[in-house]
């Protein structure tokens, strides 16, 4: 009986703190997730509820603290702060750790390490419903077992198709441009180009029936595609 990857959600505004973040966990041990927009950081929490939380002082600035707050009670697992020039007041979020961009290797491999110790991950047999489902109206998604199921018949997704579901499930509402696509699904490869994402997005379309003339679900807008929440 395996473990699954842990998730991790990494809250960076930073651009630069974003490439040297990919790049320092390259080949991660984690299930890693980015979201850039303050706004909405509650819904992406609340969809995928990481074991871990990582927070840059770049977001946090534009993080309400009592949004923050929220979120923190919300979903207590551990967050931790990456350090850089931006200053913060002292009572902006409680935190387990304060990391560099450098060094949140090793935190997140200790941090997850004190977890297991405490509370074991689960395997997907006894993973507890809540922490285990992703769901947006009759679509679920099984982060453990990465099956999914649309009003009950189960889908089968690649490994392509089914993280870049997630990305878009994540960042339901929010637009993800081709090009960013590419660059946070690692799946699909960066050698890929935008018209390998439209082929990506057109299978997946297909396989959600969203495949018409106008689809509803992952639509095609202005700069590239949005996973309306509403219309599932």
């Amino acid at each position: 009986m395996s473990f699954t990857l842990p998730n991790v959600l990494l809250l960076i505004k930073n651009s630069e703190t974003q490439a040297e973040i990919n790049q320092l966990l390259s080949d991660k041990p984690f299930h890693l997730f980015f979201q850039t927009d303050p706004e909405k950081a509650l819904s992406a929490i609340s969809a995928f509820r990481p074991e871990i939380v990582v927070i840059d002082s770049a977001y946090l600035l534009d993080l309400n603290p009592t949004l923050l707050h929220r979120i923190q009670v919300f979903h207590p697992a551990p967050y931790l702060k990456i350090t850089n020039t931006e200053k913060l007041p002292t009572n902006h979020g409680n935190f387990a750790k304060e990391v560099s961009a450098r060094s949140l290797r090793a935190s997140l491999a200790k941090t997850l390490t004190q977890l297991t110790q405490a509370h074991p991950l689960p395997t997907p047999e006894h993973a507890h419903p809540q922490r285990r489902d992703i769901v947006v109206g009759n679509l679920r998604i099984d982060r453990f077992t990465k099956q999914t199921w649309l009003s009950g018949a189960k889908l089968d997704l690649t490994a392509q198709e089914y993280d870049l579901l997630i990305y878009l499930v994540i960042n339901a509402n929010s637009v993800a441009k081709p090009e960013e696509l590419l660059k946070r699904v690692k799946s699909l490869g960066t050698e890929n180009s935008n018209n390998s994402v439209d082929l990506y997005i057109a299978r997946l379309r297909k396989l959600l029936r969203d495949d018409g003339p106008a689809p509803e679900k992952i639509k095609t807008v202005e700069g590239g595609y949005l996973l309306a929440r509403d219309a599932w």
